[in-house]
């Protein structure tokens, strides 16, 4: 996947990166927010060009939950692209800081040509409630930006006929 431009430079040109973000594909490979290389944390400290920031591919930037269930656990993947030819580190975090949200892992470093996810997973507290969250993340801890969540809470209600009800035991509860 690596190319190398007509200027010499190593990577991917930012007219050629097209990645496919789908927030239900869960990235099992997760890497560390930090290493013992000097060489690969001098790279993450490292100012990014703006050439440079539109070879790093994410997404989705924005995500519906839709209609959500109190106290179920919905969960969306947020992907990372980096299409230049040296590492980057990224963090994701709840803008807000509300607990219904949770962010797994928090910060990643990003092998050049690697696509990484982030699991996002909102649980609501309480219902019939709409609920809009804002995800904040960093590249290289210099530059940030935001994605939208929204999720419609509802609670969750069995609806049972009286008559055919029918519980059993186990003789030792």
């Amino acid at each position: 996947m690596n190319y190398t431009s007509s200027k010499g430079k190593p990577g991917i040109e930012p007219e050629l990166l097209h990645v496919e973000h789908n927030p239900s594909r869960v990235i099992k490979k997760k890497y560390p927010a930090s290493y013992n290389n000097l060489s690969i944390m001098k790279e993450v400290e490292s100012e990014i060009s703006p050439h440079e920031l539109q070879r790093i591919s994410v997404g989705p930037s924005q995500y519906d939950f839709g209609q959500v269930f109190v106290r179920s656990n919905n969960t969306f993947s947020f992907s990372v692209f980096n299409g230049n030819s040296k590492h980057i580190i990224v963090e994701v975090y709840n803008i807000e800081g509300d607990p219904q949200m949770s962010i797994t892992p928090n910060t990643q470093i990003i092998p050049p040509s690697v696509m990484i996810s982030f699991e996002i997973n909102f649980t609501p507290k309480e219902s019939n409630q709409r609920v809009n969250l804002t995800i904040g993340y960093k590249i290289n801890n210099l530059h940030e930006f935001k994605i939208l969540t929204r999720a419609d809470t509802k609670p969750c209600e069995l609806k049972a006929d009286r008559s055919s009800l029918n519980f059993k035991f186990h003789d030792n509860s």
